[in-house]
């Protein structure tokens, strides 16, 4: 299996949930609501609660929809429906323009009109059902509780387990794995020290060793390519070339031609 076979068998979903555990322990609480609404991995229900029962309807609504969104489900608009409701009977009491607002926003549709002109009857006799109190949110909470539990998929209402500080304890054994595989003779110390996690540790010393054995590398490269290039060039010369050549050894010359030949025949020979 390859390097990147294997990389690619880390679920997606695992990293998320260890980052999740690594924001919540650390009280990026902000950080960790945007993560979890965009995975669609985990639905916080305490946090909904804790929205519903201190009124904070629009962070509430913005927190439930990606995960439960308009006429998915027959559940889902029961859950609407009871919280629009609510949040309607709660601006009638106190800004009447926010209740219209709610009011034409959540019922003023066709699959809506009973439950619209039932409120719209309210908003312009400004009256309340008596057994209205704002002190019952639990009880609206319970009743769309369970409606919440059968509309979303079981995955986003399960709880991992994620081990403690668990993507600092990944991060400390790669750092480890990365400490013995690049750092030779030093990976034999017990204690090291690492600058940074944004890239691959290698111990210091070793880094000096490497850029010298990487420059004397390139050295040696570099005398073996003019090595080649000047053997090349002699080895293209023809007899003329190197007659002419007064640098070149008069042994070379001999080894050309036969022993019995003086040089200065062959100079003649070759000016007739």
């Amino acid at each position: 299996m390859t390097h990147d076979e294997k990389v690619e068998d880390i679920k997606d979903e695992e990293v998320i949930l260890v980052i999740m555990e690594y924001l919540k322990r650390r009280g990026h609480t902000k950080v960790l609501r945007e993560l979890e609404m965009s995975s669609k991995l985990q639905f916080n229900l305490r946090y909904f609660k804790e929205n519903l029962l201190k009124g904070r309807w629009d962070e509430l609504y913005r927190y439930l929809h990606p995960f439960l969104p308009w006429n998915a489900s027959k559940e889902g608009d029961e859950v609407y429906n009871l919280l629009g409701r609510r949040r309607f009977l709660e601006a009638l009491q106190e800004n009447r323009d926010k209740a219209a607002q709610i009011l034409n926003l959540e019922f003023g549709r066709a699959d809506q009109i009973e439950t619209y002109e039932e409120l719209k009857k309210m908003y312009v006799n400004r009256s309340i059902p008596n057994d209205f109190k704002r002190e019952e949110r639990m009880e609206l909470f319970n009743s769309v509780n369970q409606l919440i539990k059968t509309a979303l998929p079981m995955r986003s209402l399960k709880t991992f387990n994620v081990a403690e500080d668990r993507l600092k304890t990944l991060l400390h054994q790669a750092v480890e794995f990365q400490h013995l595989k690049n750092c030779g003779e030093e990976k034999r110390e017990k204690k090291f020290e690492y600058k940074t996690i944004l890239e691959d540790h290698i111990c210091p010393g070793v880094s000096k060793r490497k850029m010298r054995e990487e420059k004397n590398n390139e050295s040696n490269n570099n005398n073996n390519q003019t090595t080649e290039s000047e053997h090349s060039k002699k080895k293209s010369k023809n007899p003329t070339e190197i007659v002419q050549d007064s640098s070149v050894d008069r042994n070379i010359l001999d080894s050309f031609f036969d022993d019995d030949l003086p040089l200065e025949s062959l100079t003649n020979k070759e000016k007739g």
